[in-house]
């Protein structure tokens, strides 16, 4: 297993940052019942920048 950033096996820093800002992003759902709307792009930044890298690799 390869290692990269932090120690961590390869894709683990990019996994835990997607995860993160999903978690905000439903946190504030729950909460506040709506997104905002700069919230809204950086979530899909995020998520198609990490599907996008996970389908790179394999």
């Amino acid at each position: 297993m390869e290692k990269s950033s932090l120690n961590l096996p390869a894709g683990s820093v990019r996994a835990i940052l997607a995860l993160s800002i999903t978690g905000v992003a439903l946190a504030t759902i729950i909460l506040n019942g709506e997104i905002p709307t700069g919230l809204t792009g950086i979530l899909g930044s995020v998520l198609g920048f990490y599907f996008g890298a996970k389908k790179g690799t394999n």
